[in-house]
């Protein structure tokens, strides 16, 4: 008896041993696929400090992650391009060990930006540069055959944005600093990011290139004409990264109706589908609509008419 008891002890501390290294092995290669995944597609150094994958609550959780700025000046303003404070997910435990990973849900917030320029050169337009390799049909192939990933439903919520330009003749846009929250009504929310299965680094690039959508429309309403040189500027490397079509079916998808108008006013150039997304928010049937003009002209301060009182 007092064998059998012993056998079974150790049976139940090797699968201990065995669980508790299988958890490690998976938090370990989950961390590496992210941190891998987010430098493959942004070619600039990535931090991870881990990824906790959960099999028996079906939960997982990413800390620390930090996509660095490129080379160069920008780094000395500013040491990372984008910081996650909080990522959480449900995770499907059945799919972790399979080829493709189906993750649920992802909630991600207290995310940190840095929009930035330096002697004419510009940290978003080289991130961009990086991300536009992954539009189109032969997006590149960070490893052959790894894992595949789709995020089912992605919310998005507290996005704060440091942003610190140069003078820009250009662009007609003056120096400015300063740091502004994201406004958000409701959650920023994308569904089915990676569908059908997609490298990490897939997901990494639609994750940046849609929140930095979500930003700038929202630093366009929120900031105003004296930011419109700027704005379209960060409008026209996303326009070029994701084209027009996709620029604006963007900015559908995420509601920013609002923000398209303002973009617009800015004389940003979204492409044949923006009347209609315009339109679609102040329910004009023949014009912008009541709110997408008054939208504009707030933003441009009255260039386009403004109020009464304001003539006087």
């Amino acid at each position: 008896m007092k064998w059998l008891i012993r056998i079974a002890v150790i049976v139940v501390l090797l699968v201990v041993v065995v669980g508790i290294a299988g958890a490690i092995m998976i938090d370990s290669i989950a961390t590496t696929a992210v941190a891998k995944g987010a430098a493959f597609a942004t070619q600039t150094d990535v931090e991870v400090q881990k990824v906790d994958v959960k099999l028996f609550s079906n939960a997982g959780e990413i800390t620390g992650l930090d996509i660095k700025n490129p080379d160069g000046p920008f780094r000395e303003m500013f040491d990372s391009f984008l910081v996650l404070g909080s990522g959480k997910a449900a995770i499907s435990a059945g799919s972790v060990i399979s080829d493709l990973v189906e993750i649920p849900t992802v909630e991600l917030s207290d995310i940190e930006l840095s929009l930035v320029s330096k002697d004419g050169k510009k940290n978003y337009e080289v991130i961009l540069a990086s991300l536009k390799r992954f539009q189109g049909d032969a997006p590149p192939k960070e490893t052959e055959g790894g894992k595949q990933f789709v995020i089912k439903k992605t919310t998005i919520s507290r996005i704060t944005v440091n942003y610190d330009f140069d003078k820009d003749p250009a662009l007609g846009a003056l120096p400015a600093k300063g740091t502004i929250e994201i406004a958000f009504d409701k959650p920023m929310v994308l569904e089915n990011l990676g569908q059908g299965g997609v490298p990490m680094s897939q997901i990494t690039a639609d994750l940046i290139t849609d929140i930095l959508v979500q930003v700038t429309a929202n630093m366009a309403t929120q900031l105003g004409d004296q930011f419109a040189g700027h704005i379209k500027g960060l409008s026209g490397s996303l326009v070029d990264t994701l084209g027009e079509n996709k620029f604006t079916q963007t900015l559908g998808e995420l509601d920013l109706g609002e923000g398209a108008a303002v973009l617009k006013g800015f004389g940003v150039d979204l492409g044949e589908g923006a009347t209609d997304l315009i339109k679609g928010i102040g329910g004009g049937a023949g014009d912008l609509g009541e709110k997408a003009t008054d939208t504009i002209k707030k933003g441009l301060g009255g260039l386009l008419g403004g109020d009464e009182e304001k003539k006087e």
